[in-house]
């Protein structure tokens, strides 16, 4: 895997290079990571590319906004809410499917989604079955 910063090959090392203070790090799937840019990408199922520490509290900002809208109680299993709610922010972000994926976006797609997130809430809203 090549670094999307400095070009340079990432390396595959254990989790806890990246998280010391965690104790159970070590027993967690290994990582890519570049050490020059700090990016890094877990590998125990495809999880995205490298990102550096912007890109990543854009990421979680992104899952904040997404996340709670699949995991909380509804009708269906939770994996039928999850993709439920990534087809409509397929077409809210007006993205393909297979493209809808936060792993893998940019800072763009990234900061379009945070600034457009209570617009995504309300629209993910007008899908809700009525109680």
């Amino acid at each position: 895997m090549i670094c999307p910063y400095c070009a340079a090959p990432a390396e595959l090392a254990g989790a806890a290079a990246v998280y010391p203070y965690i104790p159970e790090a070590n027993t967690w799937p290994p990582r890519f990571i570049c050490w020059p840019c700090d990016a890094h990408v877990g590998t125990h199922r495809p999880l995205g590319t490298l990102a550096n520490a912007r890109l990543r509290s854009l990421r979680k900002q992104c899952h904040a906004i997404v996340d709670p809208l699949w995991k909380e109680k509804g009708p269906g299993r939770r994996n039928e809410r999850r993709n439920a709610v990534y087809s409509i922010l397929s077409e809210f972000m007006a993205l393909e499917r297979d493209d809808t994926h936060i792993g893998e976006w940019r800072e763009m797609t990234c900061q379009d989604l945070i600034d457009r997130g209570e617009e995504f809430r309300n629209h993910v809203a007008k899908f809700r079955p009525r109680r």
